[in-house]
């Protein structure tokens, strides 16, 4: 299965294409937010990592979420280029990270399956 045959790149496209009033609160989601995802998601496709959930938010935002039991990894892409991270595994570990690239987001959701 290729990339574009994922659901996550179909939901994906879909958001792509809501309109600026999708919610009475959203804002746009950016070209650039959207392209991004797209390019976590091709990245963790081609690694062989199953892809994350991906839900868009009122603020612009794209999350990305693995959620199991008492496991949860999520990735928030910002407008204007901001890139986010947390991870709970458990009472075992936990973080909250800044990144500064979209490389940095897929070594973080890669993490969800070590």
């Amino acid at each position: 299965m290729t990339y574009q045959e994922t659901k996550q790149y179909q939901h994906l496209t879909t958001i792509a294409q809501l309109p600026p009033d999708w919610h009475p609160d959203a804002n746009p989601i950016p070209r650039t937010v959207i392209q991004d995802t797209h390019t976590i998601l091709e990245a963790l496709h081609a690694k062989g990592v199953p892809l994350p959930a991906v839900f868009p938010w009122v603020t612009g935002a794209i999350q990305l979420q693995y959620h199991e039991e008492n496991r949860y990894l999520e990735v928030l892409l910002f407008p204007g280029g901001g890139c986010e991270g947390y991870l709970k595994f458990g009472t075992q570990e936990e973080e909250d990270i800044d990144f500064s690239s979209v490389d940095d987001a897929v070594r973080f959701l890669g993490r969800w399956h070590t």
